[in-house]
């Protein structure tokens, strides 16, 4: 395995390959930034639209009040406007600020219950409404600011977002390019003929193969915490118990970050455990890729890469637990198949 170490990083592939990874990072993280204003900017607009037609609609004649609008309508032309005013200032990550955005969202669950006729006003069911309302008591709770924008680049939720945001597709697309140099370059360039005739056995060379391969989406992913908590120094760090909104669930980001990790190992489990099979059964790397990839477009096609919809459903969880141990099953009947085949 330390032959194999050495080999794989002397690879000027290899180093090209991190190179692409590492600059798909920073392009992540600058977006967010850019996204981050562009978001602020909209929900404040967003919030002196909704200060404008409250107060519109207040001196509408063309239809009748309902009971307990008027006093709803006054409610939402003071929340909004205070609200609009302080996120253009940069004054919305106070306990203030969430103790306001909490009234807001306590306004909008009050009209949906009561069904006065405003869902432009915000979220369209009490289900959202009450998630939300619930995500500022928390934040209350634990003295907790509130994030503006699903992008607020600081360390703690760019990670998180990173995995919301289907990042594992990006982890498995190059860890089928850098599995490619550790489990067949050898063969392809013929070198692999000294290799196997060393003293070392052939089942040793494999089985070290396959053990350094699976730690390439460790460092993959070890470099994505990394590069995206380098942001703390600038954005600030965070906190990974801020609680998410996830498909309506409330969702702690530390949770989010194991179980997005932990479904991402599973995945990549599988998928080299299916490489391997693929690549013992032709002996070209360039076959396992193409059915891995194939592999990698139905889960995308499947919507694997929605990972608010795989994290709170049940079935989407076990099916890519469930990688793992097929992964793992592929891998020792691979290995089965490579010690006893003849490689010339």
């Amino acid at each position: 395995m330390t032959y194999e170490c050495a080999r794989f990083f002397r690879t000027p592939r290899t180093w090209i390959v991190y190179s692409f990874f590492l600059t798909g990072l920073l392009l992540f993280s600058g977006l967010s930034i850019v996204e981050n204003e562009q978001a602020q900017q909209i929900e404040a607009n967003r919030f002196s639209y909704m200060a404008y037609t409250a107060n519109k609609r207040f001196h509408d004649l063309s239809r009748p009040l309902m009971a307990g609008e008027s006093e709803f309508l006054y409610e939402v032309h003071d929340v909004a406007g205070t609200l609009a005013r302080r996120i253009e200032k940069g004054e919305n990550a106070t306990l203030e600020f969430v103790e306001l955005k909490q009234g807001w969202d306590e306004l909008i669950e009050k009209a949906d219950e009561n069904g006065y006729p405003y869902e432009d006003f915000g979220y369209v069911s009490s289900v959202s409404a009450q998630a939300y309302v619930q995500q500022d008591e928390i934040c209350l709770d634990e003295d907790l600011v509130l994030l503006t924008s699903s992008w607020q680049p600081d360390a703690a939720n760019l990670n998180v977002q990173w995995i919301l945001k289907g990042g594992w597709l990006g982890i498995a697309l190059f860890c089928l390019l850098l599995w490619m140099d550790t489990v067949g370059a050898e063969v392809e360039s013929g070198t692999a003929k000294t290799v196997f005739t060393s003293s070392t056995p052939r089942k040793i060379i494999f089985k070290g193969k396959a053990i350094f391969s699976l730690c390439i989406p460790f460092v993959l992913n070890l470099t994505v915490f990394l590069v995206l908590g380098a942001a703390g120094f600038i954005h600030g760090s965070g906190t990974f118990m801020y609680p998410y909104i996830v498909n309506d669930h409330i969702m702690r980001g530390i949770w989010i970050l194991v179980s997005g990790w932990t479904l991402c190992a599973c995945a990549m489990t599988g998928l080299f455990g299916l490489f391997l099979r693929v690549f013992s059964w032709r002996l070209k790397t360039m076959d396992a890729f193409c059915v891995c990839l194939l592999a990698v477009a139905v889960l995308f096609g499947a919507q694997a890469w929605n990972v608010s919809a795989v994290l709170t459903s049940r079935t989407w969880i076990l099916g890519i637990a469930g990688l793992a141990p097929a992964g793992i099953l592929l891998m020792f009947a691979a290995l089965h198949v490579l010690e006893r085949k003849e490689l010339g």
